[in-house]
């Protein structure tokens, strides 16, 4: 029986790994029971002595419920794969219950090979001592593979449990014998002790494992969902930094590119939409390249233009001269589309100012976005603007000028601008 899954992104992808685990470990399960069922059938031929001694009738059941008990562990094992990978294929989960049940029967396994030793042996004591014994353990280790600590714990205790009744059984009928045949009783209450301790040692494994698991798959989770909350134009590195980003809002010395296409009221007019998309598309495309490689990311799209940052929410300390390189690449590159006849006759212009602002994360749950707030700004979309006015197609504000050593640039004005009382001296680049 299966379940429906109704939980989180990454727990559900969590359970879906588990049942890869699983499935793979029913296969490897069902290939270990046909060897060992090859192995013990070869033992008794070749080597009869060693029950013949014990109990002829005793002997000639274990030569034949030997291989039939693994042979039976192996169809199990089929079969248990058979549901893992149903459950896998129609991504549900699978009751608790039937997990647990699952883990009793395959615990039981060494039980009912170390049974039929206590019948075939000489001395039933001799089997607490033998090759089954040990295979507890061997599925206790692979109960890690669970990631469920308490079914860790359950695994461990249907071993311990079930070795001291098998345990309990021999001494009560002949203590004395038992003792020298198979040690003293201690001995093997330290045994089924020793299981479930590697019990606990499994369930802290297996806790840490599948933390780490959820860790990994919750940032796989957030960073999806930052990369669709920023759309295709944020660079990985961009994405990166945002997953490490612990506070909410952070000051940053950050620059400010806005990016406007001149005529572009004109230009639609004559067009179709679907023109209009393609010729923003075939734009926009070369631009978030030439901004993602100069350390830099698109911050909103604004029609036919957009705004980006430089220094937030990552920075190389290079970021004013970034903002100036990206700039004279993209009016360069948009003149070289034009001359090909890519696109058709094209101006933008663009302002450039750098300064403290506060970016972070604002909004709900529902819907968040990553946003730089400040003076720096309104002042790049305000130069931006004057580029119309000076015919320009670079702008940018003297604080840009002075993180640029060497840059040749033309002093335009000391104009006012709109929202400032000072005045602001403003550079042609272009």
């Amino acid at each position: 029986m299966v379940q429906k899954n109704s939980k989180k992104p990454e727990l559900i992808d969590l359970e879906l790994d588990i049942l890869r685990s699983e499935r793979l470990r029913t296969t490897a399960l069902a290939v270990i029971f046909v060897l060992f069922g090859l192995v013990f059938t070869l033992r008794t031929l070749i080597f009869p002595a060693q029950f013949v001694e014990g109990n002829a009738s005793a002997s000639s059941q274990a030569q034949l419920f030997g291989p039939l008990i693994f042979l039976g562990y192996a169809v199990y094992a089929l079969f248990s794969r058979f549901v893992y990978s149903t459950a896998l294929r129609r991504e549900r989960r699978l009751p608790i219950w039937g997990r647990y049940i699952n883990a009793f029967v395959e615990t039981s396994a060494p039980t009912a090979v170390l049974w039929l030793f206590t019948r075939s042996l000489p001395e039933p004591a001799q089997a607490l001592n033998s090759p089954p014994v040990f295979a507890y353990f061997l599925f206790v280790v692979l109960s890690a593979l669970r990631l469920d600590g308490k079914l860790c714990i359950f695994t461990a205790c249907v071993g311990a449990v079930q070795f001291a009744l098998i345990t309990h059984s021999i001494y009560v009928q002949d203590f004395a014998r038992a003792t020298q045949a198979g040690g003293p009783l201690s001995f093997q209450i330290g045994k089924a002790g020793i299981l479930i301790a590697a019990g606990l040692v499994a369930a802290f494994v297996s806790r840490e494992i599948r933390k780490r698991q959820i860790h990994a798959l919750s940032l796989q989770e957030e960073r999806n969902r930052i990369t669709n909350l920023f759309g295709q134009h944020v660079s990985p590195a961009v994405v990166e930094a945002l997953l490490k980003q612990k506070e909410q809002s952070e000051s940053r010395h950050v620059c400010i590119l806005f990016l406007d296409i001149r005529n572009f009221t004109t230009f639609s007019e004559t067009r179709s939409p679907g023109e209009v998309v393609s010729y923003l598309n075939r734009i926009f495309e070369f631009c978030i390249e030439i901004i993602n490689r100069h350390n830099g990311f698109i911050n909103k799209f604004l029609g036919d233009g957009f705004m980006a940052v430089f220094g937030a929410p990552i920075s190389d300390g290079r970021d004013v001269c970034n903002a100036v390189k990206a700039a004279r690449e993209i009016v360069d590159r948009i003149a070289s589309e034009v001359e090909r006849g890519n696109l058709p006759p094209t101006t933008v212009g663009i302002g450039l100012h750098t300064g403290e602002a506060v970016t972070g994360n604002i909004g709900s749950e529902s819907r968040k976005e990553y946003t730089v707030i400040g003076d720096v700004v309104n002042l790049a979309s305000r130069i931006e603007q004057l580029n119309k006015q000076y015919g320009s197609r670079i702008l940018l504000s003297e604080d840009v000028l002075r993180f640029c050593e060497g840059l040749a640039a033309e002093f335009i004005a000391e104009t006012q601008v709109k929202g400032r009382a000072a005045a602001v001296k403003i550079y042609r680049l272009a």
